[in-house]
């Protein structure tokens, strides 16, 4: 996202499909200077570097979750639904692969906490889980642990996509 031929393709891709939030992790940029025309371009700073991409039309506030090792970046959005104004937390996370499953539980679980404030939330990013549960054609311990932890919740997974995860 450093030059501005991929700016440029990021934004046509973001157009073409309509996109008003998006979410992109491992961005390894050392500063945001990334401007997307009709969006907001949130960045962390983090050492891995998350992001979402936001419509500049859509009103937020970024919103601050201690991640215990889990890359988060969270913004408050308000959906007006019937006449009543919901608020919703959005959130572009990133999971090391390498994070202990302590760790991992424990962030997530924070992250719900915080969600539990709000109306409903929507997170999406690079959790390095791989699991035939959301069509993967292998998995590993970290889509194990995932898996279990979003069923000891009863929360599931909306993967909408024409490919396989990555």
């Amino acid at each position: 996202l450093i030059d501005t031929s991929r700016q440029i393709d990021l934004l046509n891709t973001l157009f073409y499909n309509n996109i008003d939030i998006a979410f992109i992790q491992e961005c390894h940029l050392r500063k945001n200077n990334v401007k997307l025309k009709g969006y907001s371009f949130l960045y962390d700073y983090s050492s891995v570097g998350v992001a979402i991409i936001i419509k500049d039309a859509i009103c937020y506030n970024r919103i601050n979750v201690d991640d215990f090792g889990i890359h988060g970046n969270f913004v408050q959005i308000e959906l007006k639904v019937n006449n009543a104004v919901k608020k919703l937390l959005v959130g572009s996370l990133y999971i090391p692969s390498n994070l202990p499953v302590s760790s991992i539980n424990s962030g997530l679980d924070n992250i719900l906490h915080v969600a539990s404030g709000y109306d409903g939330f929507i997170f999406g990013g690079d959790l390095n889980a791989k699991n035939l549960t959301w069509g993967d054609q292998m998995e590993n311990f970290n889509g194990k642990n995932l898996y279990n932890w979003l069923q000891d919740h009863t929360l599931d997974v909306l993967r909408i996509s024409d490919s396989n995860p990555s």
